[in-house]
C-alpha cells in the first residue's frame, strides 16, 4: 500500500510537467525540423510520441517494471502490431518500438490536447468508420509507416482475449504486409479498467514471430484464416506467461534487480 501510495504520488505529477512540457516544445521542434531536419511532419512528431512514450515507462521504474521479450526475428516493414488489451497504460508501452509507427484508435481523439497531436500524426479514428480507416492505413503502409491496432476493440475486463474483429487482418492482406502480434502481460494488474490509480508490478510485451497472409485478399475465409491464426499465438504466449510466472514466480524485487 505504501508503495503504491508513492508510485501515485510521484508519477502523476511528472506525467503531467512532461505532457506539458512536451506539447509546449513541440511547436518549436516542428519548426526547426521544417527549417533544418526537414523529415515529413507527420513522421517526425510520430517519432517525437514514442520517445514520449519511452520516456514515461522509465518514469515507472522502480515501481513498475515492464520487460521486453522480443521475438520477431528478421521482418520486412512496415507491419501490422496487434496487441491485447487489457489496460489504460498499453499505448504506452509501444515506446518500446523503434521505427515509425502510427496508432488505430478512438478515445484519444476526444482529448483536446491529446486530439490535436494525434491529427497532426495522421494517427487513424476508428471512430471515422471502416473506409477512413481502410484508406488512411493503406496510405501510411505505402509511406512505410507501421500500424498498432487493438483489435479486440476494447480493454478486457478479465484478462481474457476477447473476439477480434476482421478491420487488422482486411489491411494487412490488401496492403501485402506481414502482422506481429503482440502480448501484453500484467498491464491489468497494474491499471484494470475503471482504475484511476497504479499499482507496482511487472509488465511483459512479447512480440511474436510475424505472421504472413495466404490467399486472396478480399477473400473472407482467408482474412479469418489470418484473424485466427495471430490471436491463437497471443493467447498461447498469455499461456506460456502463466506457466513461467507459476514455475519461476517474478516478485518486483527480482524485477528490479533484472535492470
Amino acid at each position: 500500500m505504501i508503495a503504491k501510495l508513492i508510485l501515485n504520488l510521484y508519477f502523476w505529477p511528472a506525467f503531467a510537467l512532461i505532457t506539458v512540457a512536451a506539447m509546449s516544445l513541440a511547436p518549436l521542434l516542428i519548426l526547426v525540423n521544417r527549417l533544418w531536419i526537414r523529415m515529413e511532419t507527420e513522421s517526425f512528431v510520430r517519432i517525437g510520441v514514442r520517445i514520449y512514450g519511452r520516456i514515461l515507462i522509465i518514469l515507472l521504474f522502480p515501481f513498475i517494471r515492464v520487460r521486453v521479450r522480443d521475438q520477431r526475428g528478421d521482418h520486412a516493414l512496415p507491419v501490422i502490431y496487434t496487441a491485447n488489451h487489457q489496460s489504460a497504460i498499453d499505448p504506452y508501452l509501444f515506446g518500446i518500438l523503434r521505427g515509425d509507427n502510427g496508432f488505430i484508435t478512438t478515445w484519444p481523439f476526444g482529448i483536446p490536447l491529446y486530439s490535436r497531436f494525434m491529427k497532426i500524426c495522421s494517427y487513424i479514428n476508428a471512430g471515422l468508420g471502416f473506409d477512413h480507416v481502410r484508406a488512411e492505413a493503406l496510405r501510411l503502409l505505402g509511406g512505410g509507416c507501421s500500424l498498432i491496432i487493438w483489435p479486440e476493440g476494447h480493454r478486457s475486463r478479465d484478462g481474457a482475449t476477447g473476439r477480434f474483429k476482421n478491420g487488422a487482418f482486411v489491411i494487412a492482406a490488401e496492403a501485402g504486409v506481414p502482422v506481429v502480434p503482440v502480448c501484453i502481460e500484467g498491464s491489468g494488474e497494474i491499471m484494470p479498467p475503471g482504475a484511476r490509480l497504479l499499482s507496482p508490478g511487472v509488465v511483459t510485451v512479447t512480440l511474436l514471430e510475424p505472421v504472413y497472409f495466404e490467399g486472396k485478399a478480399g477473400e473472407p475465409a482467408d482474412v479469418h484464416r489470418l484473424k485466427t491464426r495471430v490471436r491463437d499465438r497471443i493467447i498461447s504466449a498469455m499461456a506460456a506467461g502463466r506457466r513461467r510466472a507459476q514455475n519461476s514466480p517474478i516478485s518486483l524485487d527480482s524485477a528490479m534487480e533484472e535492470r
